[in-house]
C-alpha cells in the first residue's frame, strides 16, 4: 500500500505454534522495475537480436539450476528482453547478468552486454551502456548502472556480437537482475519480515523484525534488525541491537529470521540479508512457552510506500520422538502418561488414542532428557487405555512412541456400592448376602479381596479370598458380631480403597416346633417356624397352619406367598389390633408347595374362636372350646342379615341355631387388621357369627356355607370371633 496513513501487516497465523523454524521472504526495495530472470521454467520473453537467427531454449548447466541457451548460426548474434512499463525517467538502474560465451572465431564485433533506451518511435536514445563479455566459455557476472534518460519509452537488456564467418555456436545467460528505482536510501519505507509470538488470547508477547525502519536507532539508508518483548514495567518495549546492520540498496533482497531452540544464552535468533548473517539476538522465553504462531510481511506501523514480497517461505523440521515411560493411574478417571523428551526443537507433546485423537497435551520441556507428564482425564473407572505419544513442532509431528497401556483405578468400596441384605445390628438369621452394586466390570472394579471376621479392624495381606462375580453369601458360624472387610482392585491388580462393614450381630433363635408353642411366649420373643402351610393371604399379611390343623396364626409380612405354599419363617411374637396373637416376621422363605393339604375344619358357630390358651394369648369372651383363632374353618347356616353399604367391606351374619353374641352389647368402636371394618355400625341384635366378605357380595337370604380364617375383634365389651373369607369361592348357597 502507498497510503502513508494505512498500516500494512499481511501474513499467516498458525493454528498450532512452532517451537523452532526459519522464516524468509524476498522483498523488493524500490519504486521501478524489479526483474529477476532465472529461466527455470521458460525463456521469460527473451528474443533473438534483429538480423540474427538465434534459437532460444532453457537448458541445464546454469549457475543455479537451468539457464537460457542461445544458439546462433554465424554473423549477427545476440538476444534481449524488452521493457515498456514499470520504470520512470530519472530513476537509477542496475543490470546484473551472468554470461558464458565461447571463443567462436574471429569477431567482427566482440560480444558485449548492454542496456539500451528507445523512444516511442523505436529510435535509440543516446549511447547505450555496455560492457565486454569474456569469451572463455566460463561464467562471468557483469554489472551495468546508470540513470534512465528523458524520452525513454522502451528499455532493452541483453547482449550483441558479430562473427566474421558462418559458424554455429551456443552461449548461455543466467541470474539476470534488472532494477530501476529512485534513491532507496531516501525512501520513507518501513517494510520487511516479522515473526510474532501471541498468547492464547491473541495478545502480542514478542515480535522479531528485519527490514527498513527509519526511527532512531534505525535510519532510511540502512536495514535494521530488532525485537519487541514483554517483560514488565521499564523493560517491555523494542530493542534494536542490529540497527543499521546493512546498507540499503535497490532491488530484490532476501530477509531471513532463523529461530534456534531456546537455551537462554541470548543468541538463539539469527538474522540474514541475502544469505549473509547480520547478527544474533536473544530468544525470549515467551516464544518457547507460547511458540511462534504468526509470520507477517511489513512493519506494524504505516509503511509509507508501495512494497512487493515474493517467495515467502517457512522451514521447520519434525522433532525426534520422545520415549514412553511407565504411566501412572491418578484416580478412577485420570491417567498420567510419562514421557522423556528426546528433541530440542519441539513446541510440545501430545498423547493420542487409537483413532489418533489428542487426549492430552503438554508444553515443551525446554531440553532433551527432561521428564514430561501429560494427564488424561474424563476416563472410565477400572478400564484399560492404550496410548502413544508424539512431540510436535507446529503442524509437524514426530513419529509415535511405543504404545503403553494403563488401567484407571477401580471405584473404591463404600456403603453405597457394597450393600448387605441385612442391616447392621442384631439378627437371628445366620446368612448374610452382600452385593457389589454395578457388578464387576469396566466402570466399577475387577475384584475384591475379603475377610469375614469377628474383629472390627483388619490388615490385608494379599492372601485373602477373591470375590469377583455375583453376590457374596456368608454365614455366621455362631452367635456373635461379624464384620466384612474388603479391598477393591482394578483389572491391573492395583488396589484402591478398603471398607469395613458391620457389625452384623447374630443371635441364634430357638426353634418353635409348633405354632401353639407361641401361645405362652411374651411379646418380643423371637422364634423360628419350619414347614408351615399358608392358608390365606390378605393385604398386609398371611395365615399359616399346622398340617394336623391343631393351630394357626397370623403372620405380619409383605412376603410374596400364596395359599398352599410351605414356608420357613422367623419373627417376633406380638399382637394385631392389640388383641390377636400374631408373628411379626423378619424373614420368610418359601421352601415348597403343599396345595390342598389343609382342609377347612367344620365347626358350629358357638365353638368358633375358643377360649384363651394362656395368659399371653387372648381368646374370645363369647365362645367356648379349644382356642382356634387363626385356623381355616367352615361353618354353615342361614343368612340372618347382610350389609352391602360399603362396597369394599361387605358382611353378613350366619346363624346355625347357636347364639354367638350376648343379646346386649355396647356400640364401642372396633378396628380389624384386615379389611378395616368397624364394629360400631354393626347391629348387635343379630344372633349369628359375623362373616366379613370384603368386596365379595354375600347372599341376602337362604342357607349358606362359609369358609375362612378365624380372627378376633373387640365388639362392644367382648372379644368376639369373626370369620374372614378369602374370595368368592369361600361362599356357597344352598
Amino acid at each position: 500500500s502507498a497510503n502513508s496513513s494505512q498500516g500494512c501487516l499481511i501474513g499467516h497465523q498458525f493454528d498450532i505454534p512452532f517451537g523452532t523454524a526459519k522464516f524468509e521472504s524476498w522483498f523488493f526495495d524500490g519504486t521501478g522495475l524489479g526483474y529477476i530472470g532465472d529461466f527455470e521454467d521458460s525463456i521469460e520473453g527473451w528474443v533473438s537480436y534483429p538480423a540474427a537467427y538465434g534459437t532460444l531454449v532453457t537448458a541445464t548447466g546454469g549457475q543455479t539450476g537451468k539457464c537460457l541457451a542461445i544458439t546462433d548460426a554465424g554473423w549477427t548474434g545476440g538476444s534481449y528482453k524488452e521493457f515498456t512499463s514499470g520504470f520512470a525517467v530519472g530513476e537509477t538502474y542496475t543490470l546484473k547478468i551472468s554470461e558464458k560465451c565461447p571463443a567462436a572465431g574471429t569477431w567482427g564485433t566482440a560480444p558485449y552486454v548492454f542496456v539500451r533506451f528507445l523512444n516511442s518511435s523505436g529510435g535509440i536514445i543516446g549511447t547505450e551502456n555496455k560492457k565486454a563479455i569474456t569469451t572463455d566459455n566460463a561464467w562471468h557476472e557483469y554489472t551495468l548502472t546508470g540513470t534512465i534518460p528523458s524520452g525513454t519509452a522502451k528499455i532493452w537488456i541483453g547482449q550483441y556480437m558479430y562473427l566474421n564467418a558462418t559458424s554455429t555456436y551456443t552461449y548461455y545467460v543466467d541470474n539476470v537482475s534488472f532494477v530501476t528505482s529512485t534513491d532507496v536510501k531516501a525512501r520513507s519505507s518501513r517494510q520487511g519480515l516479522q515473526v510474532r509470538c501471541l498468547d492464547g488470547n491473541g495478545s502480542v508477547k514478542a515480535i522479531y523484525y528485519l527490514g527498513t525502519y527509519n526511527a532512531d536507532p534505525g535510519e532510511l539508508k540502512s536495514y535494521s534488525g530488532g525485537y519487541y518483548k514483554v517483560c514488565g514495567a521499564g523493560c517491555t518495549g523494542w530493542y534494536w541491537p542490529l540497527a543499521k546492520c546493512k546498507e540499503r540498496t535497490a532491488g530484490w533482497h532476501k530477509f531471513t529470521i532463523d529461530f534456534k531452540p531456546y537455551t537462554g544464552a541470548g543468541n538463539e535468533v539469527e538474522y540474514f540479508i541475502d544469505g549473509v548473517s547480520v547478527g544474533k539476538v536473544e530468544r525470549t522465553l515467551d516464544t518457547q512457552t507460547y511458540g511462534l504462531n504468526m509470520v507477517a510481511y511489513g512493519f506494524h506501523y504505516r509503511v509509507n510506500s508501495v512494497g512487493w514480497f515474493d517467495d515467502c517461505a517457512m522451514y521447520a523440521a519434525a522433532p525426534v520422538a520422545p520415549t514412553m515411560g511407565t504411566p501412572t493411574a491418578l484416580s478412577t478417571t485420570a491417567i498420567r502418561w510419562n514421557i522423556t523428551d528426546k528433541s530440542n526443537n519441539e513446541f510440545g507433546f501430545k498423547v493420542l488414542n487409537a483413532a489418533q485423537a489428542i487426549v492430552a497435551s503438554a508444553p515443551v520441556s525446554n531440553g532433551t532428557g527432561k521428564a514430561v507428564a501429560l494427564d488424561e482425564t474424563g476416563l472410565i473407572p477400572n478400564t484399560a487405555y492404550t496410548r502413544t505419544a508424539k512431540a510436535f513442532n507446529g503442524s509437524l509431528d514426530s513419529s509415535p512412541t511405543a504404545a503403553a497401556t494403563k488401567w484407571t483405578l477401580s471405584v473404591p468400596p463404600s456403603a453405597s456400592n457394597l450393600t448387605c441384605d441385612k442391616a447392621t445390628g442384631l439378627s437371628t438369621q445366620d446368612t448374610f448376602t452382600f452385593t457389589a452394586v454395578g457388578g464387576f466390570k469396566s466402570g466399577t472394579l475387577a475384584k475384591y479381596l475379603y475377610a469375614w471376621t469377628t474383629s472390627a479392624t483388619y490388615t490385608f495381606t494379599g492372601s485373602e479370598e477373591v470375590w469377583d462375580s455375583g453376590d457374596l453369601i456368608l454365614k455366621a458360624a455362631d452367635s456373635g458380631s461379624y464384620y466384612l472387610h474388603v479391598k477393591g482392585y482394578n483389572g491391573e491388580n492395583v488396589a484402591n480403597g478398603t471398607l469395613d462393614l458391620g457389625p452384623y450381630a447374630y443371635q441364634a433363635a430357638p426353634v418353635a416346633y409348633k405354632i401353639s408353642d407361641l401361645w405362652p411366649l411374651d411379646d418380643g420373643e423371637v422364634r423360628w417356624l419350619h414347614n408351615k402351610v399358608v392358608t390365606a393371604k390378605f393385604a398386609n399379611g398371611f395365615y399359616i397352619e399346622e398340617l394336623d390343623r391343631s393351630a394357626g396364626v397370623l403372620v405380619i409380612s409383605n412376603a410374596s406367598v400364596e395359599p398352599g405354599d410351605t414356608v420357613d419363617l422367623e419373627g417376633e411374637v406380638g399382637v394385631s389390633n392389640g388383641i390377636q396373637r400374631a408373628l411379626i416376621a423378619s424373614y420368610v422363605e418359601k421352601v415348597g408347595s403343599n396345595a390342598g393339604a389343609i382342609k377347612p375344619l367344620l365347626m358350629v358357630t358357638k365353638t368358633v374362636g375358643g377360649s384363651s390358651p394362656s395368659d399371653q394369648t387372648m381368646g374370645t369372651t363369647v365362645s367356648v372350646g379349644v382356642y382356634n383363632i387363626g385356623l381355616l374353618v367352615r361353618v354353615a347356616g342361614q343368612v340372618e342379615h347382610s350389609d352391602l353399604s360399603d362396597p369394599a367391606n361387605k358382611y353378613f351374619y350366619l346363624y346355625d341355631g347357636h347364639r354367638v353374641m350376648p343379646e346386649a352389647i355396647s356400640e364401642d368402636d372396633g378396628d380389624d387388621q384386615f379389611g378395616g371394618l368397624r364394629a360400631a355400625n354393626i347391629d348387635n341384635s343379630y344372633k349369628g357369627l359375623l362373616v366379613r366378605c370384603g368386596s365379595v357380595t354375600p347372599p341376602a337370604s337362604g342357607m349358606v356355607s362359609a369358609t375362612g380364617v378365624v380372627t378376633l375383634e373387640m365388639i362392644g365389651k367382648h372379644l368376639a370371633p369373626v370369620l374372614v373369607i378369602r374370595d368368592s369361592n369361600d361362599l356357597r348357597s344352598y
